[in-house]
């Protein structure tokens, strides 16, 4: 295993470059622990790719791999438009745009996401009390 690290400029010149080489990235987001500042000896790089057409099977697995070589670090990688509306939200709210391909995509993108994500929050909201009623009842079991 790798020792993580704080993300510095040479680590984004090699993300990148890595992202640059790849046709199908439209733009490459870093969020979590190194994106807010909050990054501890333990960190990994979170990277969340906004990609132009549907990945190979194998395609977060093998970003993972090779940027970890690379960085001599723990890399994790997600396709953002195939997260959940929550993980879209917290990568855009929070997150750091290293790598952009396409201004206009990646801007729809976040447009649609927003709008997305605000169609769901009453629902969401709903659910999280509902939730929380039925924790301080003591019923856990649906």
């Amino acid at each position: 295993m790798r020792e993580p690290m704080p993300v510095n400029d040479a680590m984004i010149e090699t993300i990148r470059a890595f992202f640059a080489g790849d046709e199908t990235v439209t733009a490459v987001y870093l969020f979590g622990s190194q994106a807010t500042g909050k990054a501890t000896a333990k960190s990994d790089i979170d990277l969340a790719v906004l990609l132009r057409e549907k990945p190979a099977y194998d395609y977060r697995l093998r970003a993972m791999s090779e940027l970890a070589s690379l960085l001599k670090t723990e890399v994790d990688v997600l396709v953002l438009d195939q997260c959940g509306i929550l993980m879209q939200r917290q990568v855009l709210k929070h997150g750091i745009v290293l790598y952009e391909r396409d201004r206009r995509a990646r801007q729809a993108f976040e447009i649609r996401s927003r709008k997305m994500y605000f169609d769901f929050l009453p629902a969401h909201r709903l659910f999280v009390r509902r939730m929380e009623e039925r924790l301080l009842k003591g019923d856990c079991n649906g």
